[in-house]
């Protein structure tokens, strides 16, 4: 018998690229290393997002800085709490310096290329966790600031990523996700770098808001 409080999940956002392009995302690419829509690798399926330095092959150059964004938003019932942010990726990517980013900001904030999202805006999981410390100033007015960031790299095979999403403090109860690719000019090359497939936001709700 149905009941109200029964519950199921429910897909706030679907980001498959199975139709070959950027479908309910924004694309903000910088000059050498881009994102794209295209099937040099999926998860599963026939088409992937991935970065490319030659509009085909999923392959990056690394003697030129990059910067390069993908985004979409999502509005998210007023009630709500909590939701997940999932997705498959490949990446490489010299340590430490070549890797994808993932962000949660608001909805005003527009990504720019050549231009990294503020460390503190990065989500992820505890195995990605990295902490960045910045000095500033000298003598008495030296400071020390650590952050913390999450690098998606260091794995050539697909892997599938399970974000937990704190909603509790989220206004008018929309958020903008941008996935960054981030790469060095030290003339470092580690392909493959990021792939991208199969990313949705989701949640567990009523049968009766369904």
């Amino acid at each position: 018998m149905y009941s109200p409080n029964q519950s199921k999940e429910k897909v706030l956002f679907d980001g498959t690229f199975e139709q070959g392009g950027f479908q309910n995302w924004s694309v903000v690419n910088d000059t050498t290393n881009k994102w794209m829509v295209g099937t040099a690798t999926a998860y599963e399926g026939t088409y992937s997002a991935y970065i490319s330095n030659d509009n085909s092959s999923n392959t990056y150059n690394g003697t030129v800085a990059t910067v390069s964004h993908i985004y979409f938003d999502v509005k998210f019932p007023r009630f709500l709490s909590a939701a997940d942010l999932e997705f498959e990726w490949r990446c490489l990517g010299e340590p430490k310096f070549d890797y994808m980013r993932v962000s949660m900001v608001g909805i005003r904030y527009t990504p720019i290329a050549g231009q990294a999202v503020k460390n503190k805006k990065s989500i992820g999981t505890t195995e990605y966790k990295r902490e960045i410390s910045t000095t500033t100033g000298t003598g008495k007015n030296k400071k020390t600031v650590t952050e913390i960031a999450y690098d998606y790299q260091a794995s050539p095979v697909w892997r599938k990523e399970y974000i937990p999403l704190d909603l509790s403090g989220v206004r008018n109860r929309q958020r903008r996700f941008i996935f960054s690719w981030i790469n060095s000019s030290d003339q470092n090359t580690f392909n493959p770098p990021i792939a991208l497939d199969n990313v949705r936001v989701t949640t567990v709700m009523p049968m009766k808001y369904h």
